[in-house]
């Protein structure tokens, strides 16, 4: 037996074992929309039963939110959701979370970025990974800002649209440049969004999640270059290929 429900960003069916039992109004009012709030900076932060420890309940993601009832010597007392409905679970203040949102910067979205670096590719998070337009909402929402889910909402969701496809390379770049001086740029292309980091000589850079690229082969056709991690490149991938740079 599976139930079909809705998200902020998905849809889709779901087995009940994996979910609360029914909550009440007021009780569902106090955890999506709680006074104080604990967020996850990081990937796979633990929940643990009791102040000393105890054992796991479970692990939170990058951007992943908990009321907070309360602190104690250097602990987090928040309310988690578990199979028998919602309870106390304690969070280590060490550990990489924050209380409410930090304050959203350039320096600060990349320094999140970089911590997933190498993080394994999933298309439609399959396998508990991401996939390009995940890993962006993540990103984003750990400083509070949301984000729908797949990458063209992502791309009109922006205080400011460029569109450059159809300028010349140069100046596709100026453009690119000019806008990353006004704020935090994302690019986008049909079926992929990446962050960008900024320009060194005459290459762009940005970090992004995909599968892989294609690379002409001498002589004719063409490779498929696996990657599926999450990675840095310039935007110089798949030039000469079918697919462009």
């Amino acid at each position: 037996r599976f139930w079909y429900v809705w998200s902020p960003y998905a849809e889709g069916w779901i087995a009940p074992e994996a979910l609360t039992p029914v909550l009440g109004e007021d009780e569902a009012r106090s955890y999506h929309e709680p006074a104080r709030f604990v967020v996850a900076q990081a990937d796979r932060v633990p929940l643990w039963t009791d102040r000393q420890g105890g054992t796991i309940l479970g692990e939170v993601r990058l951007g992943g939110r908990l009321p907070l009832l309360g602190e104690e010597e250097g602990l987090l007392r928040v309310v988690a959701p578990g199979p028998a409905g919602l309870r106390t679970a304690w969070v280590r203040r060490a550990d990489a979370v924050s209380v409410g949102f930090p304050v959203l910067s350039f320096d600060r979205l990349v320094a999140r970025a970089f911590s997933l670096l190498n993080s394994p590719y999933g298309w439609g998070d399959v396998g508990d990974n991401r996939d390009c337009s995940r890993l962006i909402m993540d990103l984003f929402g750990a400083f509070g800002v949301e984000l729908p889910r797949n990458t063209w909402h992502q791309a009109q969701a922006g205080a400011r649209r460029v569109e450059v496809g159809s300028m010349d390379e140069p100046a596709k770049a100026r453009a690119i440049q000019e806008a990353a001086s006004r704020g935090i740029v994302l690019l986008h292309m049909p079926g992929h969004i990446m962050l960008y980091l900024g320009r060194d000589g005459d290459r762009l850079f940005a970090f992004h999640q995909f599968s892989g690229y294609l690379v002409p082969c001498e002589g004719g056709g063409e490779t498929m270059k696996r990657v599926n991690r999450a990675v840095v490149t310039s935007l110089e991938l798949g030039r000469g290929s079918s697919r462009k740079s």
